[in-house]
């Protein structure tokens, strides 16, 4: 099991704005695609209504273990704890899971050597997700960046019931899969909330469209 590290406020929004710049250069660019939530219609394009950013992430040595461990029988998960002191425990790998890597040569400091650094891997479990999933495949993306590994994708992607970061769904964020939002009766704009599917019309203490 590994454990992923949880993005503070400062790197949440650094994260946040550099991807809203990316995609607003390239609606399609390959790096962010995966976090554009929703169905695709009878024409095959996505009537996306959310963008799901970074939900944690892992030093880069730890992710090289994981890709070690992911190697197509072992089945590894990876645990996602909250403000509220719960925690979430979500398969990464498992037979017949494919790992994607893309990297650049890198020279060390005496320029003698050269070796491939990782810049973005990708761990997809196929078949579909299931659960609220829209029958799409489990991905999890690691866009890597200075010895960090910022997570994002589909496993991550919390589903009604689950919890989810209240401020940071209010940012335009979407911890939350298509339709649904991070709800909380008490009406506070921090801390754990939970996936709430909006209701029209909805009783008092509701999430109401």
């Amino acid at each position: 099991e590994m454990d992923l590290e949880p993005l503070t406020d400062e790197e949440f929004e650094e994260r946040r704005l550099m991807v809203d710049a990316e995609m607003a250069e390239d609606p399609e660019h390959e790096d962010h695609i995966h976090r554009r939530l929703g169905r695709k219609n009878t024409k095959n394009a996505c009537t996306c209504t959310k963008v799901a950013y970074d939900h944690g992430k892992l030093k880069e040595k730890d992710l090289q273990k994981l890709i070690r461990k992911c190697d197509g029988v072992n089945t590894v998960t990876i645990k996602r704890m909250w403000e509220s002191g719960e925690y979430d425990v979500d398969t990464i790998c498992g037979p017949g899971t494919n790992v994607v890597k893309k990297g650049k040569k890198k020279k060390n400091k005496k320029e003698t050597k050269t070796k491939v650094v990782e810049t973005a891997v990708k761990f997809r479990r196929q078949g579909g997700g299931g659960g609220g999933r829209n029958n799409r495949d489990n991905e999890l993306n690691f866009d890597c960046r200075k010895g960090e590994c910022y997570a994002s994708g589909q496993t991550l992607i919390q589903q009604e019931g689950h919890n989810c970061e209240i401020s940071r769904d209010r940012n335009g964020a979407g911890e939350c899969d298509d339709g649904l939002v991070c709800y909380d009766p008490q009406g506070r704009s921090r801390g754990t909330g939970t996936c709430t599917r909006l209701v029209r019309f909805a009783p008092r203490n509701m999430a109401c469209d």
